[in-house]
């Protein structure tokens, strides 16, 4: 049939996603734990602590840990031009990261974590948030997003390097969707204003 031409819907702008942080973290695990969920405590710090996504955290088994050196080794699922591709990455655990998988109380046979899918984890996740009484993030603005903001915003951790330890290939991608400015009248304050004592009078 002739072609015809047709005027391009108009794109919404990126919404800006909140981004977790450690004192967020510490409210979730305590409301976590007290509910029994220690892997879901466990979950939210491994997310937060390495930039994996939920999916990657659900499918983590303990064949992919190694305690002692503290890594996990994780994997991306694609679908590129020749088929399905599966890429792999090393993340790093920090010592409270490997005491909270060691420590879980009844560990699942297989996963890490013990859930088996997103939709298994939105569940109790939106319910602890609740029972809590924090701010409502995803597991994805908890981790991922709260990782990329807490080692360059918050801990001014280089580009190339947050960029790499998150997985991410692209790092005009993490500064411009996963990196959140969170500084506000206190930088404008800090750079352009008059300081009171010791200030130059030519």
């Amino acid at each position: 049939c002739d072609h015809f031409r047709m005027k391009r819907f108009a794109e919404g702008g990126r919404r800006n996603r909140p981004a977790g942080d450690k004192a967020w973290l510490r409210a979730f695990q305590r409301q976590a734990r007290a509910r029994g969920l220690h892997g879901l405590a466990a979950l939210a710090r491994f997310m937060f602590e390495t930039g994996a996504r939920i999916g990657q955290a659900c499918a983590l088994t303990w064949k992919d840990l190694d305690l002692q050196r503290g890594v996990a080794l994780l994997r991306t699922r694609k679908t590129g031009a020749n088929g399905p591709e599966i890429s792999e990455r090393t993340a790093y655990l920090t010592r409270q990261m490997v005491a909270d998988i060691g420590n879980l109380p009844k560990p699942h046979p297989r996963l890490v974590f013990g859930y088996s899918s997103r939709s298994t984890v939105n569940k109790v996740w939106n319910r602890t948030v609740d029972a809590a009484k924090i701010t409502p993030l995803t597991c994805h603005e908890a981790g991922r997003h709260g990782f990329a903001t807490e080692m360059v915003v918050r801990n001014k951790v280089d580009i190339a390097t947050a960029a790499d330890r998150g997985g991410w290939k692209s790092r005009r991608l993490m500064m411009e969707t996963y990196v959140h400015s969170e500084a506000g009248r206190e930088v404008i304050e800090a750079v352009f204003g008059e300081r009171r004592k010791g200030r130059n009078k030519s």
